[in-house]
């Protein structure tokens, strides 16, 4: 039995991504901080799953249904201020993407921990250190963000391998709205 990294996730297009590292551009050089290579939006991070439940997996999530809507990525923050770890860009509709993430939920349950907080999000930096956080944090709220939308139309099972230069994602399943 092998273990895989797994995660469900919508892809921006390239155009987000785009902006989101001209975000990312705009953050503090204060900080030690890091730019993802890949460019998602996170719907549920599975963590190591054996092989051996992987169809099972693919099945439970190819029963999802869901109908396309516009996604905008509109504001920049962090998760948490006393610990400003990641400064991401928040993403509307909420409501739209918490009843996409609630019936990614249902499909897995019994087969993982449901989540504890779902804030549709893209990343935009993972911070390792900083030195003055108050003027990290205040920064981070200055900055204007340029609304970008896109088409959210499909979610995808990912593959994540860890190599030294950062994660490399494997599609493993589509699922296209209708």
């Amino acid at each position: 039995m092998v273990s895989l990294r797994l995660f469900i996730a919508c892809v921006v297009p390239d155009e987000v991504g785009d902006a989101v590292r001209q975000l990312g551009e705009k953050i503090p050089k204060s900080a030690n901080f890091s730019v993802p290579r890949n460019i998602d939006l996170t719907l549920k991070f599975l963590g190591q799953v054996p092989d051996t439940k992987i169809e099972d997996i693919k099945k439970r999530l190819s029963a999802i249904t869901f109908a396309p809507f516009t996604a905008t990525l509109d504001s920049i923050g962090v998760f948490s201020e006393k610990l400003p770890r990641v400064a991401v860009g928040l993403v509307q509709p909420v409501a739209q993407f918490r009843d996409l993430h609630d019936k990614i939920e249902q499909a897995l349950a019994g087969l993982f921990a449901p989540d504890k907080r779902f804030v549709p999000h893209v990343t935009i930096a993972r911070v390792k250190s900083f030195p003055d956080k108050a003027g990290f944090l205040a920064a981070v709220k200055k900055i204007k963000v340029k609304p970008v939308s896109w088409q959210m139309d499909k979610i995808i099972l990912f593959l994540s391998m860890l190599d030294p230069q950062g994660a490399m994602h494997t599609p493993v399943l589509e699922i296209k709205a209708q």
